[in-house]
């Protein structure tokens, strides 16, 4: 069977699973099928094998796992780790976000968690903070006694795979209910992103990336032309076969054009050159027959008669 799910480029990607045989006893009634993967539908054939191994039709059931597999919560794949793209003129830092892959199951939303430099705050294990919807918290520390720009704070709340290529951080605008705050020139800041798994049995499950480095409002520019929207994705891994076929029906054609072209050239070429010899030749040999002083023998008329 092929698993077909959204990874984090954003671009659909299969997964081919292998087939498995097992053979049960004709006394068995029930049987565990281990070492499945979450949010996988499979394709389970029950056939009874006569004693003649004579073939008969199976029976067939469609089987979709869940988030968590044998009792084992099952987060999305780690992401990939924010990045900096540029200070801009506004007091703002433009970072570069990741997405989830959705092989274990959709994504229902994200957290953007900017985390100020302290002396409590945790700068290296973005699992030890705990999100809730109005604090960020961890097992330690509650940060009460950190002064109000101090403290961690989610700065933008995401939907579904809705996240931003690159964020302005610090712009002041809201993003659902959650305030990108203002960002100060004196402080040094990280921050990470949590994507949490759509699963009402399980809300709390969630995939984590890595901690950002230090960003701060005296770090390099933002790069001159056009900031880019989109995520930059591998044209091999992005345009369908369908696409690559046609970009073979559009070169091929031009290639045969020029190869006829030159080909055509040639030929004008080279039959040009050959009348140009025969021309020459001709001259040379009817010249003298003209110039020729000899005297030519007319025949009589009258003795014709």
């Amino acid at each position: 069977m092929v698993k077909e799910f959204v990874n984090e480029n954003g671009t659909t990607q299969t997964e081919v699973i292998p087939a498995r045989v097992i053979y049960l006893n004709r006394t068995d009634t029930s049987y565990t099928l281990h070492g499945l993967s979450p949010f996988t539908t499979y394709r389970v054939n029950v056939s009874a094998i006569p004693p003649k191994k004579d073939y008969r039709p199976p029976a067939s059931i469609y089987v979709t796992t869940d988030m968590h597999v044998c009792g084992t919560l099952t987060a999305p794949p780690s992401l990939a780790t924010p990045k900096l793209y540029g200070v801009t003129d506004s007091g703002t830092i433009m970072v570069i976000l990741p997405q989830a892959s959705q092989e274990f199951g959709p994504i229902s939303h994200y957290f953007l968690v900017v985390i100020p430099e302290s002396q409590v705050a945790n700068l290296t294990d973005p699992n030890a903070y705990h999100l809730s919807y109005d604090a960020v918290e961890t097992s330690t520390s509650l940060f009460t006694e950190l002064p109000p720009e101090s403290r961690p704070y989610i700065a933008a709340k995401f939907i579904g795979q809705d996240v931003p290529y690159i964020f302005n951080l610090g712009d002041h605008q809201t993003f659902n209910g959650y305030l990108n705050r203002p960002l100060f020139k004196s402080r040094r800041y990280k921050v990470f992103l949590r994507a949490y798994v759509d699963s009402p049995s399980e809300p709390h499950l969630f995939g984590t990336s890595n901690m950002s480095s230090f960003l701060s409002l005296d770090m390099n520019p933002i790069p001159p032309g056009a900031i880019p929207s989109d995520r930059l994705i591998s044209t091999a891994t992005v345009l369908p076969p369908a696409q690559s076929g046609g970009s073979l029906w559009v070169i091929g054609p031009v290639t045969l054009a020029l190869l006829l072209a030159s080909s055509l050239a040639v030929f004008m070429y080279v039959r040009r050159r050959r009348t140009l010899r025969s021309g020459q030749g001709a001259s040379t040999t009817f010249e003298p027959l003209v110039s020729s002083d000899a005297p030519v023998a007319t025949p009589d008329l009258n003795e014709l008669h």
